[in-house]
This record gives C-alpha cells, sequence and structure tokens, in this order.
C-alpha cells in the first residue's frame, strides 16, 4: 500500500513537470505573435511541481480510493472541488480552489477532468488548463490526456483483483497513510447524514507530532475529517488540518447515479501516446495480528 501511494506521489510530480513543458510550449506555438508566453522554465515549472503535488494530495488520496478497487456495476457522474487555505508567519493568506468532474462505469473503469491552476507566464484558460485522467483498476492502465498538447501518457499500476478487495477497507488503509497517521492517532466517529443524495458516514482522524521530532518547540495537532458512502463506494468529503501546510478540502457534489458515455473513457486517436515508466511494486506484506 505504502508503496502504490508513493509511486502516485512520484508520478504526480514527474507528470506535473511534464505538463509544464508540454503544455508551454503548446502554448508558444498556438500563439505565434509578439505577445506569444514562453515555455516554463525550470525554476518556475519546478515551483509549479510543488503546488500541484500539495493541491491534489486529496485528490490523489481519492484516486488510490478508487483505482484501489474493482467495483463494477456502480456508476456514477459527479463534480469534485479542491481548495487549499494556509496562512503565513507574516499574516499573509493563500487561496487556491481547482476543480473538476468525476466518473465511473459499470466496468469499473475511472475518469476524472481538472482544470488545473497554471504558473505565470501560462494563461488560466480551460483549453490550456485542462487534464483528464483515465484508468481501468482491472487492468491497471493509467493515462492522462493534455488536450492542448494533443498527447496522452501511460503509466501502468499494479493491478488489484475484484473480489479480493474490500473497497471500504483499502479506502480506510489510503486514509491512513496519507494523512500521514499510520496506526498511531485517534479515531472519532462521527455518524452518518446524507450528502449530495448518499448516505455518508464520518470519522475524524487526529495525530500529534511530538515536540522536537521534526525541530518544533511545540507539539503539532493534525486532523483529517472523512465522509464515506458506501452507497457509491466513494468519499465525498475530505477536509485536511495541518500547521504546517494549511487546511486542504475536498468536496463531491451534483453525484448523479447513471451511466456516462463510453466514448468518454476512450483515447483519442489523434492523441500522441508518451509512457512513464512506473518500478514494480514489491509484494505487500502481510498484517501483523
Amino acid at each position: 500500500m505504502r508503496k502504490r501511494v508513493a509511486l502516485f506521489k512520484v508520478s504526480v510530480m514527474a507528470l506535473s513537470l511534464v505538463i509544464c513543458t508540454t503544455l508551454g510550449g503548446a502554448q508558444s506555438q498556438s500563439t505565434p505573435s509578439p505577445q506569444a508566453l514562453a515555455p516554463v522554465n525550470a525554476g518556475e515549472g519546478m515551483a509549479f511541481a510543488k503546488t500541484m503535488q500539495s493541491d491534489m494530495e486529496l485528490l490523489m488520496e481519492l484516486e488510490m480510493e478508487l483505482s484501489g478497487s474493482v467495483v463494477k456495476d456502480v456508476p456514477f457522474s459527479a463534480q469534485v472541488s479542491i481548495e487549499t487555505e494556509q496562512v503565513l508567519a507574516d499574516g499573509t493568506h493563500i487561496r487556491r480552489k481547482t476543480g473538476g468532474s468525476l466518473y465511473r462505469d459499470s466496468l469499473g473503469r475511472l475518469r476524472e477532468q481538472l482544470a488545473l491552476p497554471l504558473p505565470p507566464p501560462m494563461p488560466a484558460s480551460a483549453e490550456i488548463g485542462s487534464i483528464v485522467i483515465l484508468s481501468d483498476p482491472s487492468t491497471g492502465a493509467h493515462w492522462t490526456l493534455m488536450p492542448a498538447a494533443k498527447t496522452a501518457m501511460k503509466m501502468t499500476m499494479p493491478t488489484v483483483s475484484r473480489g479480493k478487495t474490500n473497497v471500504d477497507s483499502n479506502a480506510q488503509k489510503n486514509f491512513r497513510v496519507f494523512g500521514g497517521f499510520g496506526d498511531d492517532g485517534s479515531a472519532e466517529k462521527l455518524g452518518s447524514q446524507n450528502m449530495e443524495g448518499v448516505t455518508a458516514t464520518g470519522t475524524r482522524f487526529t495525530h500529534s507530532i511530538p515536540a522536537g521530532q521534526l525541530g518544533n518547540d511545540q507539539a503539532l495537532q493534525l486532523a483529517t475529517e472523512r465522509w464515506y458512502s458506501s452507497e457509491v463506494h466513494l468519499t465525498v468529503f475530505l477536509k485536511r488540518s495541518d500547521p504546517m501546510t494549511g487546511t486542504k478540502t475536498l468536496k463531491v457534489t451534483e453525484i448523479r447515479r447513471e451511466e456516462p458515455d463510453a466514448a468518454m473513457f476512450n483515447i483519442p486517436a489523434d492523441y500522441a501516446v508518451q509512457e512513464m515508466f512506473v518500478p514494480a511494486a514489491p509484494p505487500e506484506k502481510p498484517s501483523q495480528p
């Protein structure tokens, strides 16, 4: 599990750098006027990569939850939003928001369409800042499509088998690993409520980092609140508060339990295909009793 999470984090960092380079080049080619914008340089690309990785942390967790289990015959479509808020030592407030659409068909295939906040000098246009992620948990196929550059990047992740993975348990493991809690911290049950037309069950995890562990002179308190619906096998609300990185909130809204158009899960024929190398994950160690 931790190996798979690490692969996703490394892949997102590498992918964000490639997006900067690819889309920067696409932008400079598509607007060859004197005011045309140059591709993002290495320093700007790295800064964007770090920001993107931070902003997409909750989305990666949701991606791991969804792609870590083969869920058939539970199709849906929904909107997803991610907000990040951080207050710096000098009182400066940093707020970022991104979002997009989320789909799963009856075969268990997944589609995420996202609008990314792009670094200057690239404009925040819908086409340039759009990426589409397609994945099939049963085969491990994972595609990232960049419409502005007509490019498809392929990764093959470790596969999972239907019937061998408890969906709710798998989501809980991801929740602890991404939150940095491991088996430490405490969990508080928050009950159940209706959220976006489905019943969701809430859990709040809290974890304390002792003074001195990270060079901190006081203990740090981290908290993650998660609302999960077993009806659609999906986390519909996720909020993480960390004094070092701020507060991040993911919301899934407008859930429609209907079959998406099958064409949405196909790779366009005119896209160039690039393959990203993903090292094989070692076998998971059995859980200790």
